[in-house]
């Protein structure tokens, strides 16, 4: 991930079919939406900065935060750390709270934030027992940019929803979407240019 360039993610069905193209943006003026490839999906890397402008961190010395798995990402135990414009650090771990809960920790506006997931929790992530999967479903049907849907994974084997995103509008003034969609059985996310009205593109003239 290259915070301080602006870039496009292309997710390929095969070598000659292109089903779905992300472009790196600002969510608001100290967060950028960076998207990556990773196994085979494309996956949404939030990044705070000091300043978020056309797609890119304007100044990425004064304020940064790198998370080690890259989001809101249950199965990974993974870290946060922040470090502000003077240089102090701030470090927080992902880890279970209980047997059922997980406390994962995310970089968003230029600050750490705390999320609590629902979900079997071991060694500081969500896990699945033996023979169990999760299974994710798009209640749009997938990149339907004109219905608001939202994304949901469920484990199997407790009926837990683990994680659920829902189709929101980039920014107040409605010049962009985010859709989100399931990629096997992960949420991933795109990013489409338009109108935008309560989390949909309105594609009237």
């Amino acid at each position: 991930a290259v915070f301080d360039e602006r870039g496009w993610t292309r997710l390929y069905r095969d070598s000659n079919n292109e089903i779905s193209i992300a472009l790196d943006f600002c969510f608001n003026d100290t967060i950028l939406y960076e998207y990556v490839c990773d196994r085979g999906a494309v996956r949404q890397v939030i990044h705070g900065c000091y300043l978020c402008q056309d797609g890119v961190c304007t100044d990425t010395g004064a304020i940064l935060c790198d998370d080690s798995d890259g989001g809101i990402v249950t199965d990974i135990a993974g870290g946060v750390v922040l470090e502000d414009a003077d240089g102090n650090r701030t470090a927080r771990k992902d880890f279970c709270v209980s047997p059922t809960e997980l406390t994962e920790f995310s970089c968003g506006r230029g600050e750490i934030i705390e999320t609590t997931v629902c979900c079997t929790c071991k060694n500081n992530q969500c896990v699945t027992s033996s023979g169990t999967t999760l299974v994710c479903n798009d209640s749009d049907g997938g990149a339907d940019l004109d219905v608001q849907g939202t994304a949901t994974v469920t484990d199997t084997w407790s009926g837990v929803i683990v994680a659920e995103s829902t189709d929101f509008c980039v920014e107040e003034k409605g010049n962009g979407l985010v859709e989100f969609v399931c990629s096997g059985s992960y949420i991933s996310s795109t990013s489409a240019p338009c109108r935008c009205v309560n989390g949909r593109c309105d594609l009237l003239p």
